[in-house]
């Protein structure tokens, strides 16, 4: 890429101090681009100026020049919007990542967020941008259907992984466990998998499930089932862990359970894969698209589909080792190196 043609991020979504799996992305893009010596500024939302000491700290191994929104002053080049937001003096020559459209349904998300949501799509797809890059097909799919108006280039851009040192202790687990790792909500599916594995506990005494993850929507009803649950025992729940004792837990699972409803890629069925634990997931949307036919696939509507994959990897060692080699190997099909240099391919387009 040419010296005098330059990128500019908006980086508002670094201005939490905790990441979402969208400022991960948001992250190792910037640490790509910067890698590959790519002119690359960052714009903020003036009106979250307060944080800017939080983005300088996740930005710190970046010497990145930092703006905020005024009118687009200061901004040139192509502008990239990795997190749907769009800056409102509309520059012409903008790309915005599409992680999803799940604030079209309610069932997912507040009334409140979900008209916000829903504006918000309508309101970039009815804008003079330049192109949308998506993370899966499915998305891809799901914008052509919800907003066949939009006729620009979409761009579809599978997520790479991120996979973390193992911790030195292990798990410290005796007994056998399935690990769920993300929020708990209704989107997740993840009342269903308390429910299925009551199920599963009817007939098995020997196997826990853990949790990992914060509660969102529709967590409180997920917590009370699980607390009220005569197999609470073997329940644990775990709000917080290091990236290091996760990757301890996907490694140590005796399978890695992820039955969403709904994803715009799947980012955790991915780095359960690169660490080998044998998937189940739903065989629906972008979690069929992402696992490529090398995980366990469910239907996610049916506690009993859930409840007898449980049984099925359980009680079948044959089966779990042939989905670990199976997941070690659909994992290398992803890495962020390949996601940044497709990034620049779709720069190059538009520069």
């Amino acid at each position: 890429m040419s010296p005098h043609k330059s990128i500019t991020l908006e980086l508002s979504s670094l201005m939490g101090t905790k990441l979402t799996g969208v400022g991960r992305y948001i992250l190792e893009l910037t640490r790509g681009l910067s890698d590959h010596q790519v002119s690359v500024k960052g714009a903020y939302k003036i009106q979250r100026i307060q944080k800017l000491s939080q983005l300088r700290s996740n930005l710190k191994n970046f010497p990145i020049q930092l703006t905020p929104h005024l009118e687009g002053l200061g901004i040139s080049g192509l502008l990239h919007c990795p997190d749907v937001y769009v800056p409102l003096f509309k520059k012409k020559n903008t790309i915005v990542t599409v992680h999803d459209l799940q604030t079209l349904y309610q069932d997912f998300t507040s009334r409140k967020f979900s008209e916000k949501g829903r504006k918000n799509l309508e309101s970039l797809f009815s804008s003079d941008i330049s192109a949308v890059i998506v993370p899966s097909n499915f998305v891809k799919t799901e914008v052509e259907t919800h907003f066949p108006g939009f006729k620009k280039p979409i761009f579809v851009i599978p997520h790479g992984f991120h996979r973390p040192e193992i911790s030195a202790n292990g798990s410290n687990r005796e007994r056998p466990f399935f690990l769920y790792l993300g929020t708990l909500e209704n989107r997740k599916n993840s009342l269903r998998l308390v429910q299925a594995f009551e199920v599963f506990c009817e007939k098995n005494r020997d196997v826990d499930l853990v949790l990992v993850g914060s509660s969102g929507f529709g967590g409180d009803a997920i917590e009370l089932a699980i607390q009220q649950s005569k197999f609470s025992h073997r329940i644990e729940r775990k709000n917080f862990l290091p990236d290091a004792e996760v990757a301890s837990l996907i490694k140590s699972c005796l399978g890695f359970v992820y039955p969403s409803l709904y994803e715009g890629f799947g980012l955790p069925i991915v780095e359960a894969m690169s660490l080998g634990a044998p998937v189940i997931t739903s065989d629906v949307g972008a979690m069929a698209e992402v696992s490529g036919g090398h995980c366990l696939l469910v239907k996610p509507n049916s506690t009993e589909s859930l409840a007898e994959s449980l049984r099925e990897l359980s009680e079948n060692s044959a089966l779990r080792d042939s989905l670990s080699q199976s997941s070690l190997k659909r994992a290398r099909d992803f890495s962020w190196e390949k996601s940044v240099f497709a990034h620049l391919d779709v720069y190059q387009k538009f520069l």
